[in-house]
């Protein structure tokens, strides 16, 4: 189970249990902290509400991995009726979503490293799996969420007129289920309403469509707003460098880039950073061509929508979107801030663009070898699927480490540290939720207002001192930088609690 999911996910397993367990929405179990997704917070944390069995136990991750594969399920459902013929049928490439135009784009870099040599480049977390695929969604984290809104949107674009206040409403309250699953999806949100509006025909309608879009995330960030003390989440305001541009990303690029042309990636998890961002940048150039139909009529050129009309409308429309979201990631949300969860959106919409642009080219397939082919594809498409899950997504080695503490260090440590103890973890949640223990985020993405700002200025140690936080902890994040030998620590707590 620990290698299905992100090291994030501890993030919220921990203020699942603050919430079922101690009516406190926050990592330390004591101030209230907003670093979170909200819709998924509230799926993790009725695991505790509820009590479901085995809740507090290594059983935690399977109950979100089996809520994500109800959400995939239902995503799944919703592409294959937007992608429904007139006839009902759907093509045989449908079973590509799986593998995904994306993670076929980038599954020849994965093949070139060896499983070992990318352990050893991520050795805190051991051998990443090929993020991108339909796999890759169900990952402990929102990426499922917010999957499953953007495919329910694009079923309501395709299958609803949206020229009735109800489908207008139904549609919107769609808009705010993708901003609640990720807020940073208000651009791709943002460009559905507003070539939305400019398709709904009457004042009633749209007015719905904003009001139903609008009142549930407002609703959202008044309640952080008073109960947190900010609208946004500190997480985001510790990431992001808004107003100033990110250069180190520009560097990352070209290094990427060099070792490429070179004939080899010498780094995966920097590969896999750019590469989410870049893939689908390029998706982005190439979408007119496969979205639009160009004919000449006379001395003029016609442009039409190449395919199901409103399928391509909503992809473009969309487009819009994910190049603001790719934009604001790239230039200013530091690279190696990047998750995986953050691009489920983009990398999805890559492999919906080229689905829509590889069924029109089916289409002009001569009959005569059409069936052969969508028996080939109808068998071949699993099985790759199959095989890429084989080879590039199950990594057994993944989150070893996280296993091991859990089952076999974790209950000494509990046998001994003190019920009262207090940690300043410098990790992503994983040491407190197996320690059972509160915690203070040393990386700062679950503190409070207050811990934020102390983060930001150098200050968080002689914070966590004065609030009477006694031990200093970390599983993986301390694996740099000679900490991890008994001199690198007592130079490490020398220099940042001198004096306190």
């Amino acid at each position: 189970l620990f290698g299905y999911t992100a090291a994030d996910t501890f993030y919220y397993l921990v203020v699942g249990r603050n919430v079922g367990l101690e009516g406190v929405i926050g990592s330390d179990g004591e101030r209230p902290s907003n670093g979170f997704h909200p819709l998924w917070q509230a799926a993790v944390s009725l695991v505790y509400v509820l009590r479901l069995p085995g809740h507090g136990t290594h059983f935690d991750p399977a109950w979100l991995l089996t809520f994500e594969l109800v959400l995939l399920g239902a995503a799944v459902w919703f592409l294959a009726r937007a992608f429904r013929r007139a006839d009902g049928s759907l093509t045989a490439l449908f079973p590509l979503l799986v593998p995904g135009a994306f993670g076929l784009l980038v599954a020849p870099v994965w093949l070139s490293v060896p499983v070992a040599t990318i352990a050893a480049q991520n050795s805190e977390e051991g051998p990443l799996p090929l993020y991108g695929s339909w796999w890759s969604f169900a990952n402990g984290m929102e990426s499922s969420s917010s999957v499953a809104a953007f495919c329910l949107l694009l079923w309501l674009w395709v299958a609803r007129p949206l020229e009735h206040r109800r489908d207008a409403t139904r549609f919107g309250l769609a808009l705010a289920m993708l901003m609640l699953s990720r807020l940073d999806l208000v651009f791709v949100a943002g460009a559905l309403w507003a070539v939305a509006m400019w398709r709904l025909p009457g004042l009633r309608a749209r007015l719905a469509l904003t009001l139903s879009a609008a009142a549930p995330v407002a609703a959202y960030l008044s309640f952080s707003k008073w109960y947190f003390g900010a609208a946004m989440p500190v997480s985001g305001s510790l990431k992001s460098t808004v107003p100033y541009v990110n250069a180190t990303n520009f560097t990352s690029l070209w290094e990427v880039y060099n070792t490429l042309l070179s004939g080899g990636v010498q780094s995966i998890p920097t590969f896999f950073r750019v590469s989410q961002l870049v893939v689908p940048a390029l998706a982005l150039v190439v979408m007119p061509v496969l979205l639009l139909s160009f004919r000449r009529d006379g001395q003029s050129v016609v442009v039409t929508w190449g395919g199901p009309a409103l399928r391509a409308q909503f992809l473009a429309a969309s487009g819009i979107g994910v190049a603001l979201l790719l934009g604001y990631d790239f230039f200013f949300v530091q690279l190696f801030s990047q998750g995986h969860w953050y691009v489920p959106v983009p990398e999805l919409f890559v492999s919906l663009v080229a689905l829509h642009g590889l069924e029109r080219l089916a289409e002009r397939v001569p009959e005569r070898v059409a069936s052969p082919l969508a028996w080939g594809a109808l068998v071949g498409g699993p099985a790759l699927a199959v095989a890429f899950f084989l080879r590039l997504h199950h990594q057994p080695e993944y989150h070893a480490r996280y296993a091991s503490f859990w089952f076999d260090e974790a209950p000494a440590i509990r046998a001994q540290l003190p019920a009262d103890a207090r940690l300043l973890e410098y990790d992503d949640g994983i040491v407190s939720w197996a320690t059972q223990r509160h915690a203070m985020s040393g990386t700062g993405l679950g503190l409070d207002i207050e811990g934020a700002e102390a983060s930001k200025a150098g200050q968080l140690p002689q914070l966590a001192v004065k609030r009477g936080y006694d031990h200093v902890t970390s599983l993986v994040y301390w694996g740099f930088g000679g900490v991890e030998t008994e001199e690198g620590l007592q130079r490490w707590v020398d220099e940042h609690f001198k004096g306190l």
